[in-house]
């Protein structure tokens, strides 16, 4: 475990969680290099250590809203992109488990893994909707609560838009999840 003096001083608050011990290594280097690059989107958008924390932490903040809970799983499917990296820093935020998967699985498989794995939210690029809407037909009986959400397409129905609810979000560092019993 680092000191807190390691961690940025009084500026990262957010870096170490005394109740694990654990360092947020993103939100370490959001409050010492507030303004350094983090990534670069496709598109050639920048975005800080700062810029990134704070979607980050909405994505987080975002989740626990929808009820996701440490130690669920979180089902992924996209190719490599910006959205995915915030995802999965807020995933470990949340402590809940990450469960990406190949894109270029079936329908039938997908509702497999999603089952197996007992999903609580499932996340998708938005050209991957159309097979995960398949995988959904075969789930529905289960009876299963989930997350649905798509990466940028907001015109889906049954979809939740990440960007939108990125935007109803608070970008303040989410709560340290409680233990599960």
């Amino acid at each position: 475990m680092l000191p807190a003096s390691s961690a940025g001083g009084a500026g990262a608050e957010g870096a170490l969680s005394e109740a694990d011990g654990a360092v947020d290594i993103l939100a370490m280097h959001a409050a010492m290099s507030p303004d350094k690059p983090a990534v670069i989107d496709q598109d050639g958008t920048a975005y800080s250590y700062a810029q990134l924390n704070a979607r980050v932490n909405r994505c987080a903040n975002a989740l626990l809203e929808l009820g996701l809970r440490r130690g669920e799983r979180c089902l992924h499917i996209h190719h490599n992109r910006v959205e995915a990296f915030e995802l999965g820093h807020a995933l470990r935020k949340l402590q809940v488990v990450s469960t990406p998967i190949n894109w270029r699985l079936r329908s039938d498989e997908i509702a497999y893994l999603i089952a197996d794995s007992a999903a609580t939210g499932v996340v998708a690029a938005g050209e991957f909707t159309q097979v995960c809407d398949e995988a959904r037909a075969r789930l529905e009986p289960d009876g299963a609560q989930r997350r649905w959400i798509v990466f940028g397409d907001r015109g889906r129905p049954d979809w939740l838009s990440y960007e939108e609810l990125l935007a109803g979000s608070a970008e303040t560092e989410p709560p340290i999840p409680a233990e599960v019993t």
